[in-house]
């Protein structure tokens, strides 16, 4: 079985996953912190190579951290054949409505990708919920833009490190209103108004789009603290980034 190995360098954490043939399920993956990225890439490439020995069609290499990104390119070149740089290129089959898609981050356009292939013709808006959340909107194969909003552990963050009052507070715990303690006072501001946020961006994109009838996708580590606390439903797809990641040189 001939695979194909998808790298997402990320902000906080660096995740790796084997992909199938048809570019569909995340056969197996792995992650390490982002800091630790060239410490381990090379024997974590390796340890998924040998699930399908070593048949490896490419590998595809995305992330906001653009040092780490190169040095993985030339750690993974000197082992791998067809090693690509996941980045934006007009042969993709998605047209950006973007000011300068240069900047666009690679997540964005890997779940613009993504939609376009396993929901082709329809209208999706997509939220990543990562170290900062996004909510694009992909309507048919136009990428037409979107919101970043914080996520929710930089939220939490923010507001310990920017005070000398309030305290490190966990996502893990009661976030019910009102708050009857400073920390279940953050977590209620932070995951309520998180929720609260998306739920008007998801109202005022069908407000603006009337005729399109959306399909909300989702992914993300986040997303499991306001899957319940949100109006909507989102289908929820773990491997979306990797999977569009998988994606990029089948249209090289």
């Amino acid at each position: 079985m001939i695979c194909s190995i998808a790298i997402d360098i990320g902000n906080t954490r660096t995740h790796l996953g084997l992909i199938s043939p048809d570019n569909r399920t995340c056969l197996k993956r792995s992650d390490f912190p982002s800091v630790q990225t060239q410490e381990h890439i090379l024997a974590a490439v390796n340890d998924l190579a040998e699930t399908c020995n070593r048949e490896i069609k490419y590998i595809t290499v995305s992330g906001g951290i653009r040092n780490a990104v190169i040095q993985s390119l030339e750690t993974l070149r000197k082992s791998y054949e067809n090693v690509h740089e996941f980045k934006y290129t007009q042969g993709l089959p998605v047209r950006f409505e973007y000011k300068d898609v240069s900047v666009l981050g690679s997540d964005r356009i890997a779940h613009a990708l993504y939609g376009n292939f396993a929901f082709p013709g329809q209208s999706l808006i997509i939220i990543g919920s990562g170290t900062a959340i996004t909510v694009d909107l992909l309507i048919k194969n136009e990428f037409r833009g979107g919101v970043i909003l914080p996520g929710l552990n930089m939220q939490l963050n923010s507001l310990h490190i920017s005070t000398d009052a309030l305290p490190d507070v966990s996502l893990k715990g009661d976030f019910s209103l009102p708050g009857k303690s400073t920390e279940q006072c953050i977590r209620a501001g932070v995951i309520n108004g998180t929720a609260w946020a998306l739920e008007k961006i998801v109202n005022k994109y069908k407000e603006l789009f009337p005729s399109e009838k959306f399909r909300i996708i989702s992914s993300g580590g986040a997303w499991a603290q306001l899957e319940d606390v949100v109006s909507f439903r989102a289908e929820f797809i773990p491997d979306m980034t990797l999977l569009g990641v998988s994606l990029f040189p089948c249209y090289l």
